[in-house]
């Protein structure tokens, strides 16, 4: 059995990417929803009004394209920005509009490698970053490019659904787990201290990890992941 952790309002995009891999694999799947995103509507209708003001609009995650698919759909000239193919495949059921990202590595440094660095143009332009209240990496375009004009904008929040009853020792003794994607970092972090506060961390030595994207390997490293133990989806 496969268990995919993941966020409210992305299991059906998650079940669809998922589904090739699954019947290759030929094996049972559970979909356990771990965090549920919260839209932040004030800013959502702010960003209705200012999306067409900026050259380019970053979006960090693919829960962000999903909350503000309405307001992407109005962009009339802004380029976008993602940091991964899954992004771009989902950014791109809701706009016509170019579509810029890394092609050799995800995530934020490779945005800015493979993209940003690649076209000193992009210095006089405008870009807004649509965020997640708390995230961190999409800050690095400030460490990073200190000259741009950029403005950041959060539009949705994480919570931890802690009153999600999982019982661990049944899914590793009884239905046999073999594998664990984690859709983003925050569910890592709260797959490994509920495992720990129940003292069941034990049930995941033995476990393969299906990153979501590069980021979730790196929050896995930081758990004590092997990189043999951790495969990157494509």
């Amino acid at each position: 059995m496969w268990l995919v952790f993941c966020a409210n309002n992305s299991v059906a995009e998650i079940k669809k990417r998922l589904a090739p891999l699954v019947a290759k694999a030929n094996v049972q799947v559970r979909y356990i929803e771990a965090v549920k995103t919260v839209p932040l509507e004030s800013n959502l209708v702010k960003l209705t009004a200012i999306i067409n003001d900026y050259d380019y609009v970053i979006c960090v995650s693919p829960s962000c394209i999903e909350i503000a698919k309405t307001q992407i759909a109005l962009a009339h000239a802004a380029k976008f920005l993602v940091m991964g193919k899954q992004s771009q495949l989902l950014l791109s059921k809701y706009t016509r509009n170019e579509i810029l990202l890394p092609q050799t590595r995800q995530g934020i440094d490779a945005l800015i490698d493979e993209v940003l660095c690649a076209e000193h143009d992009f210095m006089h332009k405008k870009f807004l970053v649509l965020n997640k209240t708390g995230a961190s990496s999409a800050y690095r375009l400030k460490e990073r490019l200190p000259d741009l004009r950029v403005d950041f904008l959060n539009i949705y929040q994480g919570q931890e659904l802690k009153q999600v009853a999982v019982d661990f020792q049944q899914l590793f003794e009884h239905d046999r787990v073999q594998l664990i994607c984690a859709t983003s970092s925050a569910i890592v972090a709260w797959l490994f201290e509920s495992c720990r506060i129940r003292e069941q961390i034990t049930y995941l030595d033995d476990i393969v990890f299906l990153a979501w994207h590069v980021q979730i390997t790196h929050k896995l490293k930081e758990y004590g992941i092997s990189v043999s133990k951790i495969q990157l989806i494509d």
